[in-house]
């Protein structure tokens, strides 16, 4: 994969350039600390991934990525947090907080290299073919097929994964699986539930409804869950 670097700290650059130099298939072929330059070079030259900052002058992360019709896969670069929901609202593959470790930075980098393209099926559910968990379930291993997912419960030392078909108890966090399942179409609607967007079949500010299960949105999730329910619908 190629990669631009778009920063407006030398020093934030530098880091990137080190984490990058471990990867042997992702190479740098560009670093701006304008993103405007970097986007007069993005005319010229096509790249796979972009790690972008967000606060930069003249013209930031945000508008510099809205101003792109095709944009390459892109992992916002930030010390500031707040920003978080709107760059997944714009389909960032990850979101990373300053200073940016190595652990998470691979971290973000292996989202790409696993994720592959949405398809439709016939009830015009999106599914990911080929993608996987793969959780520690009754002392084995178990692969749990992604787009069969009908939610995650946290329960105390445990989640509990339902599925089309079956429902498994794994000694997890949440928030990891989180971190794991956000780039394929999940979302947090309380701080004990995780959900696949396309298996909402209705929602309102308190509940949503899956499979004929009603799950709770917790207050702090509601506008997150509204923002990303009505884009989800708008794109689909």
């Amino acid at each position: 994969m190629t990669c631009f670097i778009i920063d407006d700290e030398p020093l934030a650059i530098e880091v990137l350039e080190s984490h990058i130099a471990h990867l042997e298939d992702l190479e740098v072929v560009g670093t701006f600390e304008n993103a405007i330059i970097a986007f007069q070079a993005l005319q010229k030259q096509s790249v796979d991934l972009i790690f972008l900052d967000i606060h930069m002058p003249k013209l930031s992360g945000i508008d510099f990525l809205k101003s792109l019709k095709n944009p390459p896969k892109v992992i916002f670069t930030t010390a500031y947090r707040e920003y978080a929901i709107e760059g997944f609202e714009l389909d960032v593959v990850d979101y990373l907080l300053k200073p940016i470790s190595l652990d998470r930075f691979l971290k973000a980098v292996a989202k790409i290299k696993s994720e592959k393209q949405s398809v439709r099926d016939l009830s015009g559910n999106e599914k990911i073919p080929g993608s996987f968990l793969f959780v520690h379930s009754d002392k084995k291993m178990i692969r749990i097929a992604v787009d069969e997912i009908q939610y995650l419960e946290s329960q105390k030392d445990t989640i509990k994964i339902v599925t089309e078909h079956n429902t498994f108890q794994v000694r997890r966090k949440i928030s990891d699986l989180e971190e794991e399942l956000s780039s394929k179409g999940f979302i947090r609607i309380h701080r004990a539930f995780l959900v696949p967007l396309n298996k909402i079949q209705s929602w309102s500010a308190s509940e949503v409804e899956i499979s004929g299960k009603t799950l709770p949105v917790g207050r702090a999730y509601r506008n997150d869950v509204s923002k990303r329910m009505q884009g989800f619908y708008e794109r689909n």
